[in-house]
C-alpha cells in the first residue's frame, strides 16, 4: 500500500484514522512518519499504545469515534483510512475530507463502490489485492479543479 503513496513520509503528518491493529501507523512511522492514530475501542487503543512503546515508536493514539474527533485532530499531510468494510466508503470520506491537507489512502472491500469525487477529495488511483482494494485519493485544487497530484 506504501508503494502508492511513497516510502519516505519523513515529517509528514500522518493520520491513520481507524486504528484497529495499528499496524498502518506502525509502518507510517517505520517510514518517517509523524503519526496520530485513532482508535474507538480503548483495549485495542491500549495494545497500540503498548505495541508502539516495545517498538521504541512516539506516536500519539486517542481513544474515540474518528468521526466525532477530526475537527480536534487538524490537518494532516495524509490519511490512511481502514474503515470496517460495513461502512460505506462516502460516509469514511466525507468524514475525513477536511483533515487531508494532500492525499487520502482508503482501503475496502473490492466489491465496494467508491466515489470518483467526494467534496475536495478526488479519485487518482485503485489498485486490487484479492478481496481487497486500496484508492488513493487526492485534494483537488482550486486554481486547476479536477486536477490532483499525489
Amino acid at each position: 500500500m506504501f508503494s502508492i503513496v511513497g516510502h519516505d513520509l519523513n515529517g509528514l503528518r500522518i493520520l491513520d484514522a481507524y486504528g484497529g491493529s495499528g499496524l498502518l501507523g506502525i509502518e507510517a512511522s517505520s517510514r518517517g512518519g509523524e503519526v496520530v492514530v485513532v482508535e474507538q475501542n480503548r483495549k485495542a487503543a491500549n495494545t497500540i499504545r503498548q505495541n508502539f512503546k516495545g517498538l521504541g515508536i512516539s506516536a500519539s493514539v486517542q481513544v474515540g469515534d474518528v468521526h466525532l474527533l477530526i475537527s480536534q485532530l487538524g490537518m494532516f499531510d495524509g490519511v490512511l483510512a481502514d474503515p470496517p468494510y460495513k461502512m460505506p466508503p462516502a460516509v469514511a470520506l466525507q468524514a475525513l475530507q477536511f483533515a487531508v491537507g494532500s492525499w487520502l489512502l482508503l482501503e475496502t472491500d473490492s466489491r465496494a463502490t467508491v466515489p470518483e469525487r467526494h467534496g475536495t477529495l478526488a479519485l487518482s488511483k485503485s489498485r486490487l489485492y484479492g478481496g481487497t482494494a486500496v484508492h488513493i485519493y487526492g485534494v483537488m485544487t482550486e486554481v486547476n479543479e479536477g486536477e490532483v497530484s499525489v
